[in-house]
């Protein structure tokens, strides 16, 4: 390879120049937001003065690099052509040894590519950071004569400018790849907890289940909970499946949700373990999917029942507070201090369990927010927490359940 020396003068007059260049600024364009190199290739070659010409990317293009063989080659793969008539004996893959520096039209003595190329004519190294981008094969001029000094200067300028177009687009796939990666690590993330949650559930049943598995009256309500149970992992995996995160789907238009029924039921699968007492002033229906109330209100009472002594119950209080209803849950438990309530508390992947996945609160909190609600939160150390659940309520649903 040599360098385009004193051949013949290919020069591009002013006019034809200024054509090249718009039609490079276009195809930029559409490789940087479009990703379509087509209309590039097509602009380079002719600035050129090529017939045809061939893009290649190095072979790890995703990761920004090529594969470097034993004598220093990188490996390349055809990315696109333009008016390339195809031969049965040409390689669509490329080896090259090009200094990181490489600039310019790179002319090609005899067969000095690494395959049969019977075509090509030159090389134009894309640059971007002191690195090869891609390269592009071009095939033999009409007149094989090597372009002029200031052609030459426009390649250069040009080339610059489509290796930062085709890095910066490069680097938006991978930001989008681990933006892609973290809302699914996300989404497993609340679906391990979730899992958890169930799995807790259900060792709770089966420890019941040899105290009280001869009871047709607990057998009637294992059978609920094992259906629920499935409806929460049959909703779990289709949430996942379409990546979505903390509270989605919580808040069905058409859903309504008994709050005192749901407590109850929770109170009393935890009723071998720790008293929960469940105290309804005022029967409350809320807009809201059941199951994702239940979430919300089991971990809550779970995390009470955690905190508190064996002998101190954890209270669930039901009331209507005008078109809201009004749930809390009360522990006298060891209590958390203002600046972790404030900092830490609702911060997803931050806990003060061991075991734990530090997600389930702002997953309650989100799935409340998602059924028009919100959660607060009192505690004091030494004393215990009181969280505040407010959601709208449904008032046609309540009058007929009365």
């Amino acid at each position: 390879m040599n360098t385009p020396g004193g051949m013949g003068a290919g020069r591009l007059a002013p006019e034809r120049l200024a054509t090249a260049w718009r039609a490079i600024s276009h195809g930029l364009q559409g490789a940087e937001a479009a990703g379509q190199d087509g209309p590039l290739l097509e602009a380079l070659a002719k600035l050129a003065g090529a017939l045809a010409a061939r893009l290649y990317y190095p072979e790890d293009h995703l990761e920004g690099r090529g594969s470097i063989g034993p004598a220093g080659e990188v490996s390349y793969l055809l990315g696109a052509d333009w008016c390339w008539a195809p031969d049965a004996t040409e390689s669509r893959g490329l080896k090259l040894s090009l200094a990181a520096g490489t600039e310019g039209l790179v002319l090609l003595q005899g067969h000095e590519l690494p395959f049969t190329h019977p075509a090509a004519w030159a090389l134009l190294p894309l640059p971007h950071a002191g690195r090869i981008a891609a390269v592009i094969v071009l095939a033999c001029p009409a007149l094989p004569m090597a372009p002029d000094a200031d052609t030459r200067e426009a390649l250069v300028l040009a080339a610059r400018q489509a290796g930062c177009a085709i890095a910066a687009r490069r680097a938006q796939g991978l930001l989008d790849d681990g933006a892609r990666f973290g809302a699914f690590h996300r989404s497993l993330a609340f679906a391990t907890h979730d899992i958890k949650g169930i799995s807790s559930q259900l060792s709770l049943l089966a420890s019941n289940t040899e105290r009280l598995g001869e009871n047709p009256d607990f057998r009637a309500d294992m059978l609920i909970t094992l259906r629920a149970a499935s409806a929460r992992l049959d909703a779990l995996l289709a949430r996942l499946a379409r990546g979505e995160g903390a509270g989605a789907d919580a808040g069905g238009a058409n859903e309504r949700a008994a709050v005192g029924d749901i407590a109850r039921a929770i109170a009393a699968a935890l009723a071998a373990r720790h008293q929960v007492s469940v105290i309804e002033r005022d029967p409350c229906v809320v807009l809201g999917k059941a199951d994702a109330v239940e979430q919300v209100l089991t971990h809550l009472v779970h995390n009470a029942v955690e905190a508190s002594p064996a002998a101190s119950p954890v209270f669930v209080g039901i009331n209507a507070d005008g078109p809201m209803a009004r749930v809390e849950v009360i522990d006298s438990g060891h209590g958390m201090s203002p600046q972790f309530v404030a900092e830490r508390l609702f911060r997803p992947f931050d806990t003060a369990k061991p075991g734990g996945f530090g997600i389930g609160a702002y997953e309650a909190r989100e799935m409340v927010r998602a059924m028009g609600g919100r959660l607060d939160v009192e505690s004091r150390e030494g004393v215990g927490t009181r969280f505040v659940i407010r959601l709208p309520r449904a008032m046609g649903a309540e009058r007929v359940a009365l």
